[in-house]
């Protein structure tokens, strides 16, 4: 399957679905993980990561730095919001 990489700028014209994207408990723990791993580093250091993600049009991907993470969103450094339950994969840049 293929991902579309996208700007910050467009999430916010995204529609995200209600379901969580990951079964698993423990898939669930380790991307909350990794996302509070990318907010040190956003904020620590300005480093990106790639976040995959699920909309309703399909998958779309992220390159970004984190600048919030709440229990139910991350804030990306536009202001733009992603629920979490909406992603599937953080990967460093």
């Amino acid at each position: 399957m293929s991902v579309e990489t996208i700007a910050k700028e467009q999430v916010s014209q995204l529609s995200f679905s209600r379901e969580d994207v990951l079964m698993r408990e423990e898939d669930r723990k380790a991307r909350y993980h990794m996302l509070t791993k990318a907010l040190m580093l956003g904020n620590n250091y300005h480093s990106k990561v790639r976040i995959t993600f699920y909309t309703k049009e399909g998958p779309r991907m992220v390159i970004t730095t984190v600048w919030q993470l709440s229990p139910h969103y991350v804030t990306l450094k536009s202001g733009v919001n992603i629920p979490i339950h909406s992603i599937s994969e953080v990967g460093l840049e």
